[in-house]
C-alpha cells in the first residue's frame, strides 16, 4: 500500500473549518476584516455595533451590526471549536483562534445584557519605545522612566 507524502493532520483542519465557519458566521463584510492586516482588534458592544481597532488610525464605528441571536451563535462557535464552554452557567469565554493565534474574548448573559465579544488579532509588527516616542504617544522622559 502506498502512503500518500501529504499528512492532514485533523487539528489543521478543524483549524481551518473552524475559521471558516466563523468567517461565514460573522458575514462576508465582517468576515474580511479578520483577513485585513491592518485591523487588530474587533470590538462588538451590547448595542450590536461592531468596532474595529486599526494601525495608526485607532477605534472607528465599521459601520456593521451583529444581532445578539448571531453574537451567541459566534461566542458558542468559538466555544465549541476550540473545547471550551460557554452557557448560562459559564457566560465567560477565553479562547485563542487555532491557526491564527488570535485571542477571543466572548461574554453571555446574564453578566451581561447582550453577547459581546473581542477578537485580537496576533501582531504583526512589533512596536518599540523609539517608535513610540517618534508617534507622540510617549515623552522622552517617560521612555526613559521605563527603561
Amino acid at each position: 500500500m502506498m502512503q500518500n507524502s501529504k499528512t492532514i493532520s485533523i487539528k489543521d483542519t478543524s483549524s481551518e473549518r473552524l475559521i471558516t465557519m466563523l468567517k461565514t458566521a460573522l458575514g462576508p463584510n465582517v468576515g474580511s476584516l479578520l483577513t485585513d492586516d491592518s485591523v487588530i482588534e474587533l470590538m462588538l458592544n451590547q448595542d450590536g455595533k461592531l468596532w474595529s481597532d486599526r494601525l495608526g488610525v485607532g477605534r472607528q464605528d465599521t459601520g456593521h451590526t451583529i444581532t445578539p441571536q448571531d453574537a451567541e451563535r459566534i461566542i458558542r462557535l468559538v466555544a465549541t471549536g476550540t473545547g471550551a464552554e460557554c452557557n448560562e452557567s459559564k457566560p465567560l469565554l477565553s479562547a485563542e483562534l487555532p491557526g491564527t493565534g488570535s485571542r477571543f474574548q466572548g461574554l453571555l448573559p446574564p453578566v451581561v445584557p447582550a453577547p459581546v465579544f473581542t477578537i485580537r488579532k496576533k501582531a504583526l509588527l512589533i512596536f518599540t519605545l523609539d517608535d513610540y516616542v517618534t508617534q507622540g504617544i510617549m515623552t522622552e522622559h517617560q521612555k526613559a522612566a521605563i527603561i
